[in-house]
């Protein structure tokens, strides 16, 4: 039941869409049509039979996993999402990266029919900005992840397993890429034709939020990224389990690199361009506000707790107090460390919808 999200292809630094849709029935429809409907012999035994068609299955590489184990942000299997693409999901997520940016510096008037309002640029946009979305959602979850199958007794004696280090740290360095000023800035040439909206042309819940008026907000566009992937980063679930896999295993990621990682990544970008580092001031405002949630979650073991609290402390160091910028960095951590519980976490800036819409349980 996954809706496949097409598979996008790079060709002499062209964008290629000759694969974007399988025109076949996937492998899984044909091994859950074999064992629904498969008429044995009686001198068979159906039992060992289907068991035998699951056990084909498995050995190709392929395996169920529910709905409500791959919908959540907190999910843990390494490679059981929707819309996802690519063996893994960290290396399709970065060539998405490359495939956005080479959509976006090509959107231009052209893309407009005749007569429609400049405005509409604005529409065409939002889906090619957010083009990755999914495939973040697919690449966080290998980082505390746990490699799995609904596994029943039997004479194999399969094992669960942590997801490997490199794997989450590909992952981890992918996402970084994903939050870098540099892939969430727009070309000159396009923020020159994004006019505000015509008559009757309203934004919806499929555009940005705007702060800025009637005008395009090019730091709401870029805080919709920020907080769907510091959301997923941060989510307490993920940072117990990686608490958890560091205890059990200290070859894997620790919570300390981890927060380490992201930290240095945001606070310690460096550019010339004005433009990137203004981005840079939002994503250090939004990167605090979900390290402020996480300490303060309930549910947060305080093995962790302590951690992100050392990382606030750290953080509070390395601003650079004759900036204005960090001089209110500064204030924010002060007045929390004062008292945490007054921390009150506002999401400004939604992701515009994208999957499909409805209100529908997952619990199957």
């Amino acid at each position: 039941m996954d809706y496949p999200h097409p598979k996008i292809d790079i060709i002499n630094d062209k964008i290629n869409l000759d694969n974007a849709y399988d025109k076949n029935i996937g492998e899984w429809d044909k091994v859950s049509v074999a064992y629904a409907y498969s008429d044995f012999s009686k001198d068979k035994n159906e039992f060992l039979e289907l068991n035998r068609i699951i056990e084909d299955a498995s050995n190709k590489g392929l395996g169920f996993i529910s709905d409500s184990d791959s919908r959540p942000f907190g999910s843990a299997h390494p490679f059981s999402h929707l819309w996802d693409n690519g063996d893994l999901p960290y290396k399709e997520l970065n060539k998405l990266i490359r495939v956005r940016q080479i959509a976006i510096n090509n959107i231009d008037l052209n893309y407009l029919k005749d007569n429609e309002p400049y405005s509409k640029i604005e529409d065409i946009l939002v889906p090619i900005y957010l083009l990755h979305r999914y495939q973040i959602e697919a690449t966080a979850k290998a980082i505390g992840g746990l490699n799995y199958q609904y596994f029943v007794k039997t004479n194999k004696n399969k094992k669960i397993e942590f997801v490997n280090n490199d794997l989450q740290i590909n992952s981890l360095q992918s996402l970084m890429n994903v939050v870098n000023p540099e892939n969430l800035i727009l070309p000159k040439e396009l923020i020159k034709i994004i006019t505000p909206r015509s008559f009757r042309n309203n934004r919806t819940r499929e555009n940005f939020e705007s702060k800025t008026g009637v005008v395009f907000d090019y730091i709401s566009a870029s805080s919709s990224i920020l907080n769907h992937t510091f959301n997923l980063l941060l989510d307490y679930q993920r940072v117990n389990r990686i608490v958890q896999q560091n205890m059990l295993n200290k070859g894997l990621l620790s919570l300390d690199e981890y927060l380490d990682v992201i930290i240095d990544s945001v606070y310690k970008f460096k550019s010339s361009n004005s433009y990137q580092i203004e981005i840079n001031k939002n994503s250090k405002s939004i990167l605090l506000d979900y390290i402020f949630n996480l300490y303060n979650y309930s549910e947060l073991y305080d093995n962790g707790r302590s951690i992100v609290l050392d990382k606030i402390l750290n953080i509070k160091e390395l601003v650079n107090t004759k900036n204005p910028f960090d001089r209110l960095q500064i204030k924010r951590i002060s007045d929390f460390l004062d008292n945490p519980k007054k921390f009150n976490m506002i999401k400004n800036y939604d992701i515009p919808d994208g999957s499909p819409i409805g209100d529908f349980s997952c619990d199957y």
